[in-house]
C-alpha cells in the first residue's frame, strides 16, 4: 500500500499506416518479394518483416538473395543484408540480425513474432507485417502437438507496427485489410 505508483508512456514516433491485403490464393512469400524491393526503392531505413514461421524466413530469403544476384532487379537490393531471426537460431547469428548496419548499407530482417517484444533494431524505420503466425497446438485425441497457423490478435499488430516507429518516424506496411484488424 505505501509503494509508489510510477507510469512512463515512452517514447514513440509517428507511423504511417498502408494496408495490402492479399488476394485469394495468393501467397505471403512471393507476394513480400514482389513489395519489399518496392519499398525499399521508395523508402529509407531498414526493414523489419513479420513471418508465421522459419520455413516461410527460409524461402523469402531465397527469393531476395536471387533477386539480389539479378542485375535487373537486384539494384535497391546491392547495399542490403538480408538477416533471418527466429527463437531457434543461435545467439551469434541473433546478434547480427539485431546489430546496426555498416555505414552505407541497410538491412532487411525477416523474423517470426519473436520480434514483437520490446527488440529495437537500430535504422528499422519499415515493417511489413504479415499479419500471421504460428502456434503449437495440443490435440488431447491425438496426443500431438502441431503448429497451426492464424491471425494475430490485435494487440500484436499493434506491438509490430510499434517497431517502425521506435527511432524515428515510420511506416508499416500490412498484408491484411484495416477492417480485418478490427475483428
Amino acid at each position: 500500500p505505501d509503494a509508489q505508483y510510477i507510469e512512463s508512456q515512452g517514447r514513440g514516433y509517428p507511423i504511417e499506416y498502408h494496408y495490402s491485403p492479399l488476394k485469394p490464393n495468393e501467397y505471403v512469400v512471393p507476394r513480400l518479394a514482389q513489395l519489399i524491393p518496392r519499398w525499399l526503392e521508395q523508402e529509407t531505413g531498414s526493414m523489419l518483416v513479420f513471418l508465421p514461421g522459419v520455413g516461410d524466413i527460409v524461402r523469402l530469403q531465397q527469393l531476395l538473395t536471387q533477386q539480389k544476384n539479378t542485375p535487373v532487379e537486384g539494384d535497391c537490393l546491392s547495399h542490403v543484408d538480408i538477416f533471418p531471426l527466429y527463437g531457434q537460431l543461435d545467439t551469434k547469428a541473433q546478434q547480427l540480425a539485431i546489430q546496426p548496419s555498416p555505414q552505407g548499407r541497410r538491412k532487411i530482417c525477416l523474423a517470426t513474432n519473436i520480434a514483437e517484444t520490446s527488440l529495437t533494431i537500430d535504422g528499422v524505420r519499415m515493417v511489413i507485417d504479415s499479419g500471421l503466425e504460428r502456434s503449437a497446438k495440443f490435440d488431447p485425441k491425438t496426443g500431438i502437438t502441431r503448429l497451426e497457423q492464424h491471425m494475430i490478435a490485435q494487440s500484436s499488430a499493434i506491438q509490430r507496427a510499434g517497431r517502425a516507429g521506435r527511432l524515428e518516424a515510420g511506416i508499416c506496411i500490412r498484408l491484411y485489410s484495416q477492417e480485418m484488424l478490427q475483428q
